[in-house]
């Protein structure tokens, strides 16, 4: 299509030039999140255990001490986002597109039969309480 001579030359570039700026940002975000969510795919034991507790407490957010090896490691994978807390704990966010997709596939990532045992809930309890020790 023609912008140039639909709107004439300065507005239709301009419409265009807005157009494709904004087609790009969709699908470097799209893009993103894709790739977000095939991390997902490759979480290490702590990882997993992390979202496992989050499905099964169905919370967004779990406090950690800013060293934490996992929250770290979640945090540069892009799959949760640091808030603002104290020097000693952190409050950190499953992204709402991950908690979202985490949602959808619940059972994947917390099976009926681990959700289900009776010794799950102290399990991930006991991990909640590794994420607040500092050394």
């Amino acid at each position: 299509m023609d912008w140039a001579n639909l709107f004439g030359s300065n507005l239709g570039g301009a419409i265009y030039s807005k157009f494709t700026d904004w087609f790009s940002q969709i699908r470097a975000k799209t893009t993103y999140k894709t790739s977000i969510v095939k991390r997902l795919k490759t979480l290490d034991k702590e990882e997993y255990i992390w979202i496992a507790y989050c499905l099964y407490y169905n919370v967004q957010t779990l406090s950690a001490t800013p060293i934490n090896q996992t929250a770290n490691s979640l945090l540069n994978k892009g799959i949760i986002s640091q808030g603002s807390g104290s020097i000693l704990r952190l409050p950190y966010h499953l992204q709402d597109f991950v908690w979202e997709y985490l949602q959808a596939h619940k059972d994947e990532f917390l099976p009926p039969e681990i959700r289900d045992d009776p010794e799950t809930g102290s399990k991930l309890d006991a991990f909640a309480e590794r994420l607040k020790e500092v050394f």
